[in-house]
């Protein structure tokens, strides 16, 4: 769009037409002459939406899963698993090593 240099204001227009559900209901609820620019756009929408976002895990929260006191090996695999599955880039050598990190020192199988 910047080639064909498309003012700000059709780029919000063209960018309304993708709305969808909640965000299109919200569009449409914005009185006229609110948005008068891309940016003002682009913060209304960050402040309506941004909140709502959720955030994925870093491989680093792996970290602070420890086997707890009295919990049973298949118990923590679980628990493990279950938290490695929303964390995003994490290599499987990766998770073997917080996982086994993760164990209690001294426990039996």
């Amino acid at each position: 769009m910047d080639v064909y240099q498309i003012p700000d204001l059709v780029r919000c227009r063209f960018l309304a037409t993708t709305l969808r559900d909640s965000a299109q209901q919200w569009f449409q609820k914005l009185g006229e002459g609110v948005i008068t620019n891309r940016a003002d756009m682009q913060g209304l929408f960050l402040m309506q939406f941004q909140a709502a976002t959720k955030y994925a895990p870093t491989v680093t929260a792996l970290a602070n899963i420890r086997q707890k006191e009295n919990e049973s090996l298949s118990a923590y695999f679980k628990r493990f698993n279950q938290e490695a599955i929303s964390v995003t880039g994490a290599t499987d050598d990766i998770l073997k090593s917080f996982l086994i990190a993760g164990l209690q020192i001294g426990r039996d199988f």
